[in-house]
């Protein structure tokens, strides 16, 4: 009996290890996600970028602007009868006059948790395109 609990112990704890927070994506290199060019502004970009979140059944956790346009969000998609919930940070800055970046970044809250969609970058993208009306360079 003492083996067993033991083996359930390990199980979940090692489950447990591997969890993202919002302090984890928020620290993670901007390579570590999906980058997309935007021939719009980013001051086109920018105010759109919540709603697409909140569109897609995300909850905002945090906005940090930045100068010159810039934003970083924080979201997370929350517990679902399929899911230990994601998260998902996105960055929005300039890239030239003319032209946007949109860095996205999603993790499972559960590393283990293969019921997740995993990366959601593809779906924002997708999202904000549809928003701005305009067919993506």
């Amino acid at each position: 009996m003492k083996r067993l609990s033991t083996l359930a112990w390990l199980a979940c704890s090692s489950a447990l290890v591997g969890c993202s927070t919002p302090g984890s994506i928020r620290a993670a290199p901007a390579d570590a996600g999906r980058t997309f060019h935007l021939a719009q502004r980013c001051e086109e970009v920018q105010p759109l970028i919540e709603d697409a979140l909140l569109e897609l059944g995300f909850v905002i956790r945090s906005v940090a602007r930045r100068e010159a346009c810039g934003v970083e969000l924080i979201a997370a998609r929350p517990l679902s009868a399929f899911s230990w919930g994601e998260l998902v940070r996105v960055d929005v800055e300039p890239s030239n006059d003319e032209a946007t970046l949109l860095r996205v970044v999603t993790r499972r809250v559960l590393h283990t948790n293969v019921a997740a969609t995993g990366d959601w970058s593809r779906q924002i993208y997708l999202t904000v395109v549809r928003k701005l009306g305009k067919p993506p360079r």
